[in-house]
């Protein structure tokens, strides 16, 4: 009678060390991506140029959007905890027709889509987010949706993307 791999000795040690191995490679990933943060800032230094509306509605939403994508991990009596750095560094806004009506980013303008690309800095850690969006399809066109839809739509992306990098 065949002996069951499954149940031998050295299959159990081996299953064992792995199990080890992968809960010693989960703690080093924690220790990577904090599971707690003290607080969010938004920094929009990385941000030059533009239309300056565009520039202050990208902020406004993403000081509501960060925080709320980050909701029960924020614990400001944490002292111990790393500050996360949200950074915007380009917009870009395509027309629905197909030309485009580029924001911050000129060499973007072959693009058909919109598109925001920023980084999130944790621990002195660049994490980087680029989201993008259809302008010319589906809700965009049937809703007429303005660019400041279209802007609060790229930056909630950004910062549910962010939260699930981070």
């Amino acid at each position: 009678m065949k002996s069951n791999p499954w149940r031998s000795a050295s299959f159990g040690k081996a299953a064992a060390s792995v199990g080890l191995l992968l809960l010693l490679l989960g703690g080093t990933a924690q220790a990577q991506s904090p599971s707690v943060l003290q607080s969010v800032r938004i920094d929009m230094s990385g941000l030059r140029g533009g239309p300056p509306e565009v520039r202050e509605q990208l902020q406004v939403c993403l000081s509501r959007e960060v925080p709320r994508a980050f909701s029960g991990r924020i614990v400001p009596s944490q002292r111990s905890a790393p500050v996360l750095v949200a950074r915007p560094l380009s917009v870009f806004l395509a027309s629905a027709a197909g030309g485009s009506a580029g924001f911050f980013e000129p060499n973007m303008s072959q693009l058909s889509t919109d598109s925001l690309e920023g980084e999130g800095i944790v621990s002195g850690r660049r994490i980087p987010v680029t989201v993008s969006a259809n302008p010319g399809g589906g809700a965009f066109t049937q809703l007429g949706f303005t660019a400041r839809l279209r802007i609060d739509a790229l930056c909630q992306s950004f910062a549910l993307w962010l939260s699930r990098r981070v």
